[in-house]
């Protein structure tokens, strides 16, 4: 379908054709072959131009004025004592580690999750919803990463911080899980120090100041090599 412009701009193209073979034709200058095919091309291009002329054209479009692109959503900062934790770790004894560490903070808010599959059930039911999510790599059921792909499309986590708590150091699995949407990771044996301070962090919003980045420590620097 045409809109307006092109149906005009096609029939003044081939109103022009339709001249020349005219002007040609009436020359008298052509062989009875040539003679034939020009009158035949120019009964077509006529006839082109009649059912061209009964097209209904389109209606054109204005482009539209570019949107501008949509401002970011400010997290809001939130009290230690309100914030809710999802400890997402199949070994009890790691699991009791991360607990202690971060009711040290004042954190009341905590549940835990023995597998991947559990912990994608309770983000996804969870109300309210969890504020941090601290999740083993290696789990039964479903990795960390695989529990990250599940839900970073819900609309209801968009806040949530997920942090990787991982034995693997090794720098580019540590990439790939960034890739994913891993907000941030600390490395087995975990540094209570540097825990808190990434919580912290995680907590204080966009309208506060950051606390500063620790520098990373032996355990918890990449390396290329995979921790046992």
């Amino acid at each position: 379908m045409f809109d307006t412009l092109e149906q005009k701009l096609l029939i003044d193209t081939v109103s022009k054709r339709c001249t020349w073979l005219s002007k040609t034709i009436n020359d008298g200058k052509l062989d009875d072959k040539a003679l034939a095919e020009h009158k035949a091309m120019l009964r077509v291009l006529s006839s082109a131009i009649k059912k061209i002329e009964k097209i209904t054209p389109a209606k054109t479009i204005p482009p539209q004025a570019p949107q501008s692109p949509p401002k970011k959503r400010q997290k809001r900062a939130i009290a230690l004592a309100e914030a809710h934790v999802l400890i997402a770790e199949d070994d009890p004894d790691s699991a009791m580690l991360l607990e202690g560490i971060i009711e040290d903070l004042g954190i009341k808010h905590i549940e835990r999750a023995k597998d991947g599959r559990e912990a994608v059930s309770m983000l996804k039911n969870a109300s309210p919803v969890f504020d941090i999510v601290l999740c083993d790599w290696d789990m039964p059921e479903l990795t960390g990463l695989e529990v990250k792909r599940q839900v970073r499309n819900l609309a209801r986590l968009q806040d949530t911080h997920f942090i990787m708590v991982t034995a693997v150091s090794e720098a580019a699995r540590i990439k790939e899980a960034i890739g994913e949407g891993i907000t941030d990771y600390v490395i087995k044996p975990i540094d209570a120090a540097i825990l808190e301070k990434k919580i912290q962090t995680a907590l204080a919003g966009d309208d506060q100041p950051s606390a500063p980045k620790p520098a990373p420590s032996q355990e918890n620097k990449p390396d290329e090599s995979e921790a046992s």
